[in-house]
């Protein structure tokens, strides 16, 4: 018989009897069913397993969902608790459902193979360690929670320290589920213990009815900030553990409430950055355009945000902070442009406004996906100026090292650098449900186990950022913190002392890069868009200087604008279009046009009416039209005027013209504001030149003088036929 197939034969006989003692004797753990559940693994040769739905998973009929395992890491031979939830998929009634935990042969003394075992869902190999039957049947759809009891984790393990792999399988004739997890353990320690610093953004969403006047814009900001929202979740799941927060300064900003300007009078300028504005209790007024985000548009939006700025402002005391510039810009994106790179330096140098003193490290850069290279690294000091102090990479840009490097790292010029392993970090974003999280927190007790095997004798740091849209079941985050301080190789500490560390221990090593560096995730904010955003701001001001309501009408479209330098587009480039979408139309000038015409003009000088139609829904004042004609066939004597315009109305005004040479003259009319900028320039007048001249008075005089000869010509005639004849011969008898 051939090898390979001596060996299939063997595995599928082990699968056999390992069915058949998993269905047939329980051990001692399985003489307590739970009611109502239902489990027994039961496989046969000639199954073909179904691709999972998730790593680590498969089903059948069955699902099997890892809820917890307590301890995450079982010590002093004491026994670890697993539990799971087992559905039945089918639409039948399934019956005798048996559950069982068995574990796999090959060690997990490695990164590799704990990843490895995390993402496949092959049946484990190695001896049964639990069991238990409910006999309840399991109607369609119906679920069971089962709790079985594995004893001795860690007895007569070479590694005195250290995970297995196990699979929990659920078995009912022919339909059955798995999950792939880990079961931790220590029974000596060996080893110098793991520092691991544990971080979680707090950003804003990228939703753009945050942003501008969207009609949903109060709705949109109660989900960003209410007690319920994403950000809420992560400041109470964090509640009570040693977790670094990285923030964006704008969630901790007093919001602005706008209130409408006065009407500026005739020659007045309502510039944008002198509006006024009402500030909300405790509120900063903004001196530079876009450098404050915290405008809001309502009392309740305001109160909300209030709350949340409270209460993270109150607990940075027990968090080490990282303060981002505020609305976290795309520090690589925004040098498409030098007006957004502008931006980023102003966002960068005022991150602290505001903020009411509140202790926190600035000048920490951590560009999209964590990356670094030369480029980046260009673009980052060039954003920060001065104010760099630090950079977070992501491990995937900064080793080469089959052993996991220390955290702490700096480039070859000395910039300290927190590498957070990439691993590690998708694992803190796995925390979307219970089930999620508790797979996740054990192949972090896994991981980090075969982290500190690497090097059992050197202490060294880890890092492990969560990523930017974290978005957490709270009760799942909270879980996977509580097994950091639970798991007995690890003790904590926080990235502003590994970045400090960085920056002063002589024995720092430089980042090292591999020489094909990962892709990173390419920015909607190109070259392109940029200018669109750079062009519609100026057209918002523009706008602004003249509208009636430009105080209150171009700070929310200035806060819409830095937003779409975030960085969190990268992962939602339909929202980014959506929010362009937005700026574009509020840039828009298609309210304030000239009323299209073409005119014969029939003379050497005269007066030409011109139409300014306005269609917005506010007055404009101090509009300045200019006609410039596009060829010198006419001038305009008097080329500009300022007007004044109600809502959704229209002014006609004269302009005088001269006329030199016959034909057809394009007039460009402009409309600019007070101060020169440019609001719209087109073309929509078409004046037929036909000048008279002086030869046309000689011609008159010529034609008059004709006519008077003409008619004295024919006076005399006409005289002449009428004057006396010869008299008629007399011829009477």
């Amino acid at each position: 018989m051939r090898p390979g197939r001596a060996r299939r034969l063997a595995l599928a006989t082990a699968v056999i009897g390992s069915a058949l003692a998993l269905g047939v004797a329980p051990t001692a753990s399985s003489a307590h069913p739970a009611a109502g559940a239902t489990a027994t693994p039961t496989l046969s040769t000639g199954l073909t397993y179904a691709t999972p739905a998730a790593a680590g998973s498969v089903s059948r009929g069955l699902s099997v969902s890892l809820q917890s395992v307590s301890p995450v890491v079982s010590t002093a031979g004491e026994p670890a608790t697993v539990t799971a939830t087992v559905r039945n998929t089918t639409s039948r009634q399934l019956a005798e459902v048996v559950v069982g935990v068995r574990q796999a042969v090959a060690p997990m003394t490695s990164r590799d193979s704990v990843a490895r075992w995390a993402g496949t869902n092959e049946p484990a190999d190695g001896s049964l360690l639990a069991s238990r039957t409910v006999r309840a049947g399991l109607a369609p759809g119906g679920s069971a929670r089962v709790t079985l009891e594995v004893s001795g984790v860690g007895t007569g393990r070479s590694m005195t320290y250290g995970t297995i792999g196990v699979s929990i399988d659920a078995t009912s004739g022919t339909a059955y589920g798995r999950q792939h997890t880990f079961l931790g353990y220590q029974r000596i320690k060996q080893y110098q213990p793991l520092r691991l610093a544990v971080a979680v953004p707090l950003l804003l969403p990228t939703q753009p009815a945050l942003d501008g006047t969207a009609a949903g814009r109060e709705d949109a900001w109660r989900d960003a900030t209410g007690p319920r929202s994403r950000i809420s979740r992560i400041v109470a799941a964090t509640s009570g553990h040693p977790v670094t927060w990285v923030l964006d300064p704008q969630l901790v900003q007093p919001a602005h409430t706008l209130t409408p300007a006065s009407t500026p009078g005739e020659g007045s300028t309502a510039s944008p950055s002198s509006a006024t504005t009402t500030p909300a209790t405790g509120a900063t007024t903004p001196t530079t355009p876009g450098a404050s985000l915290g405008y809001a548009g309502s009392d309740a939006e305001v109160a909300a945000r209030k709350a949340l700025a409270d209460r993270i402002a109150s607990d940075t005391t027990e968090h080490p902070t990282l303060l981002l510039p505020a609305g976290d810009p795309d520090v690589v994106a925004t040098t498409a442009t030098s007006e957004l790179a502008d931006t980023t330096r102003s966002l960068v140098g005022g991150a602290t406004a505001g903020t009411g003193g509140m202790r926190a490290t600035t000048g920490t850069a951590w560009p999209a996906d964590g990356s670094w290279s030369p480029s980046v690294e260009s673009a980052v000091r060039e954003a920060y100026g001065s104010d760099l102090t630090g950079a977070l990479v992501d491990s995937r840009w900064a080793t080469t090292s089959q052993v996991t490097p220390s955290a702490g790292q700096r480039t070859a010029d000395g910039l300290p650098l927190v590498v957070y392993d990439d691993a590690m970090s998708t694992l803190l974003g796995r925390t979307t449900s219970r089930s999620a999280g508790a797979v996740a927190t054990q192949q972090l007790v896994a991981d980090t186990a075969a982290l500190v095997t690497e090097q059992p004798g050197t202490v060294r740091s880890v890092a492990a950022v969560a990523p930017r849209d974290l978005d957490p079941d709270e009760g799942a985050l909270d879980t996977m913190l509580d097994a950091v301080s639970d798991i007995p190789w690890l003790t904590t500490t926080s990235l502003t002392t590994l970045l400090r560390k960085a920056r002063t221990d002589p024995g720092t090593p430089r980042v090292t890069q591999p020489e094909q560096l990962p892709s990173a995730t390419p920015s909607p904010l190109d070259p392109t868009t940029a200018r669109t955003v750079d062009d519609d701001v100026r057209a918002v001001r523009a706008m602004a200087s003249v509208r009636r309501d430009g105080a209150t009408y171009a700070p929310p479209w200035e806060q819409a604008a830095v937003r779409l330098t975030a960085t969190s587009w990268r992962d939602d480039p339909g929202g980014f279009a959506t929010a362009l979408s937005a700026l574009d139309a509020a840039a828009s000038t298609d309210g304030l046009q000239v009323s299209p015409r073409e005119v014969n003009f029939l003379a050497d000088s005269g007066r030409v009416q011109i139409t300014v139609v306005n269609t917005l829904d506010v007055d404009v004042h101090d509009v300045t039209l200019t006609l410039r004609p596009d060829n010198p066939r006419l001038r305009v004597d008097t080329p500009r005027v300022v007007l004044r315009i109600g809502a959704q109305s229209r002014t006609t005004v004269t302009f005088k013209v001269t006329a030199y040479a016959a034909g057809l003259v394009p007039i460009t009319a402009t409309l600019s504001t007070p101060d020169g900028t440019v609001i719209r320039s087109d073309a929509p007048i078409r004046i037929r030149v036909s000048p008279t001249g002086h030869w046309i008075y000689w011609l008159i005089a010529a034609v008059a003088a004709g006519l008077l000869v003409a008619g004295v010509w024919r006076g005399r005639r006409r005289g002449e036929d009428r004057s006396p004849g010869r008299a008629d011969e007399d011829v009477s008898p």
